[in-house]
């Protein structure tokens, strides 16, 4: 039996809502309204940003047009052809952030039991990013490359906010930084300006809840890993 998530009124703690939201791998084919979509947008417009510049820019793919994306990345994905990101990806994951990143695709792989050195199974779950783990709606999500980090900066708090309001109106979402792997393909085929970057793709819609990828839970890292206190 499909369980899918739903607008929950009296969920209007924001702590609440901060818990609930998950990275959502597996979605059902149910569309979530062009009204709702547009009031998750218009909401997360109350995102504060540098000089209120407001940098950040929504391009919605949907229905037909996603298909054909999601065909045409998957294919290039599959032949490892890359044409690069408009935003530089970490240098190097080191230490504390190394082993939050393996505990991370560890949780993930032990949800749908893939063995740790099954690396075609392992390779054949990314590609689901490039299914859009089969959403039915993705937000691109651009910046003004002239705002430089500051303007990709307003657009990780707009992403936040973005998938937060999700969350309150009962959506599943999941944003994904692969995608971005092909800035160009994607631009070209969303006819995006040059002028502007590739932040990340959200990707949201009803998830599968009760599909295993979708049970299992990150760490938040302690206090004392976070804060340095000066009196």
């Amino acid at each position: 039996m499909l369980k899918t998530a739903y607008y929950n009124k009296e969920m209007n703690d924001f702590k609440e809502i901060i818990g609930k939201r998950f990275s959502c791998r597996s979605f059902s084919n149910k569309v979530v309204s062009r009204e709702l979509i547009e009031k998750i947008i218009i909401d997360a417009q109350s995102t504060a940003s540098w000089c209120n510049s407001q940098p950040w820019k929504v391009h919605l793919v949907s229905g037909k047009k996603l298909s054909e994306l999601k065909s045409q990345l998957l294919k290039l994905a599959q032949q490892e052809k890359f044409d690069g990101s408009d935003i530089p990806y970490p240098e190097k994951y080191e230490g504390l952030y190394k082993q939050r990143r393996y505990d991370c695709g560890m949780q993930l792989y032990e949800s749908l039991n893939i063995k740790k050195d099954d690396y075609d199974a392992r390779k054949k779950q990314s590609l689901e990013n490039f299914k859009f783990f089969n959403a039915p709606h993705a937000a691109f999500i651009t910046s003004e490359k002239l705002l430089g980090t500051y303007g990709v900066l307003d657009c990780g708090a707009f992403i936040t906010n973005f998938m937060n309001f999700c969350t309150y109106y009962g959506v599943d979402s999941i944003a994904q930084a692969a995608l971005a792997s092909f800035s160009k393909t994607v631009k070209t085929f969303l006819n995006i300006d040059e002028k502007r970057s590739l932040v990340c793709c959200i990707s949201f819609g009803i998830g599968v809840l009760n599909d295993p990828v979708n049970n299992f839970r990150t760490e938040r890292g302690t206090i004392d890993e976070v804060l340095e206190w000066l009196d």
